[in-house]
């Protein structure tokens, strides 16, 4: 199981932490890693559960490590 979130729109004035307390609130979803990304006028964040490959599995996406 995985936490998905994301912003459209204008996103100059989210901070970096708001996003990671957002995050926060998925970690019963994935609380093994959080990740998001900035594209152009959206922002992508992402939790991660990991059940096979703890050690070397990560998102699918490339995403900036909080």
């Amino acid at each position: 199981m995985c936490g998905i979130i994301a912003i459209l729109g204008n996103t100059e004035q989210i901070k970096d932490s708001q996003i990671d307390n957002m995050l926060s609130v998925l970690s019963k979803r994935g609380p093994d890693e959080k990740n998001f990304v900035r594209v152009k006028n959206s922002i992508l964040g992402q939790t991660r559960l990991s059940i096979v490959d703890i050690e070397g599995g990560h998102h699918a996406i490339y995403c900036r490590r909080i």
